[in-house]
């Protein structure tokens, strides 16, 4: 794996050109939905404190996420908690605009020492590969659950096939002995008690993905039942898995799209489905980069 110069790491740390395009592409996407949708400012919540509640969910979320991250790094060289907080919000920062979060890989990597990075960058691979099975998993279920024509296909039986090839996905991450496979089998051996853990802190951060749109959705009133959550959001994290390739604009469009195609239908007004899904993207993505920022510049002055 040939990793980044540090003339790439400079080109993501710094403002540039990419940002500026992907701050202007956002505006505008802003800018076209307020169009379509004249009254989106209108648009209130009469809870605060499930936006609160919301709001909240994303401390558990990345406490998760930075264990995760500590005890994989700890194949490498012993991390803090503290300091694998510091990597996985530098990834975040320089992933937010990068396409398949290339940028989140050379975040978490760039604290090793340079021999090291390889291996740090494939461990990252493995969390990563481990949080898109839990996508593959619930979103088989929500499709199994949602049971409809679509498309002349029926939806269980997509479900199911989804559930198969997750199944055997998970048996892979296992160390099920794959020729295609091997190469990353070798580069990844890592303890199967350890690899169970992943597993099992990445479907608790699926949960806490699901815990914060009950609690956006109730904050800004809109009423479903807990099945057509669990269906609805899981639907939307797959589709935000498989269309893994966007940077954070593209995962915004991709979350309204698929937010208004299942929800609209049950009634629920356009307009507020879009606000409640900009909502936990905005709080999911932006408020963690937005604390890092703080923090760094906290810790400076100290």
């Amino acid at each position: 794996m040939k990793f980044p110069t540090q003339n790439t790491v400079s080109f993501l740390s710094k403002p540039n050109l990419r940002g500026l395009f992907n701050g202007v592409l956002l505006v505008f996407l802003f800018y076209l939905l307020y169009q379509k949708y004249p009254n989106l400012t209108e648009i209130s919540f009469p809870s605060p404190i499930y936006l609160l509640l919301g709001i909240l969910c994303v401390i558990p979320n990345y406490a998760l996420e930075i264990y995760k991250w500590q005890l994989l790094s700890a194949q490498i060289q012993e991390r803090t908690f503290l300091q694998a907080k510091t990597e996985v919000l530098r990834g975040l920062k320089l992933g937010i605009l990068t396409p398949f979060m290339s940028g989140d890989y050379l975040g978490r990597s760039m604290g090793f020492n340079k021999g090291q990075r390889t291996n740090a960058a494939l461990l990252n691979f493995f969390n990563s590969i481990t949080q898109t099975w839990t996508a593959l998993f619930f979103g088989s279920m929500a499709l199994i659950l949602w049971n409809i024509e679509l498309w002349e296909i029926n939806t269980r039986v997509a479900g199911i096939i989804l559930l198969m090839i997750s199944t055997f996905s998970l048996a892979l991450l296992l160390g099920l002995k794959v020729t295609i496979w091997k190469k990353y089998q070798t580069a990844l051996d890592l303890p199967l008690k350890l690899k169970w853990e992943v597993i099992y802190l990445s479907l608790l951060r699926t949960l806490t993905y699901l815990l914060q749109y009950y609690f956006v959705y109730l904050a800004f009133d809109i009423q479903v039942t807990y099945m057509d959550l669990f269906i609805g959001t899981n639907l939307l994290l797959l589709a935000k898995t498989i269309g893994g390739g966007l940077n954070a604009i593209g995962d915004l469009t991709l979350r309204q799209v698929v937010s208004i195609f299942f929800f609209a239908p049950l009634g629920i007004s356009e307009e507020k489905i879009i606000v409640a899904t900009f909502v936990v993207w905005l709080i999911s993505v932006f408020l963690p980069v937005f604390y890092s920022i703080f923090a760094k510049k906290h810790d400076s002055a100290v």
